[in-house]
């Protein structure tokens, strides 16, 4: 990603997913109504997930999985989640010479080693 600007891009197999990261890049984006449709990643998620991600019955699904969010249970993971984001910040500050940079292996791993931590 480009540091110091207000988008990103990741890349979902041969198609850009743009990625806006600043509080005003969000507010020109939802400002216009050509933003807000649905893009063709919604229209190849929803047909698998279902509604349950994206209305009402999501609700009764969420009650399920709010108490394993709870803040006793994640305090209980607050080392293992410090320790990777550590590492992860290390192995970033490695490539702040580099005008850009992918980081999607970087925080592959440090996901994978926070779920296995």
């Amino acid at each position: 990603m480009y540091r110091e600007k207000k988008l990103g891009c990741i890349w979902f197999t041969y198609v850009p997913l743009v990625l806006l990261l600043k509080p005003e890049a969000v507010k020109e984006a939802l400002k216009e109504n050509k933003f807000t449709e649905k893009s063709w990643l919604y229209h190849v998620v929803f047909p698998l997930t279902g509604s349950s991600f994206f209305l009402s019955k999501w609700k009764p699904r969420r009650k399920l999985l709010t108490p394993c969010f709870h803040s006793d249970m994640l305090r209980d993971h607050l080392s293992v989640f410090n320790e990777q984001s550590q590492k992860l910040m290390k192995s970033l500050q490695s490539e702040t010479t580099e005008e850009f940079t992918f980081i999607d292996d970087p925080i592959s791993i440090c996901t994978l080693n926070t779920i296995c931590g």
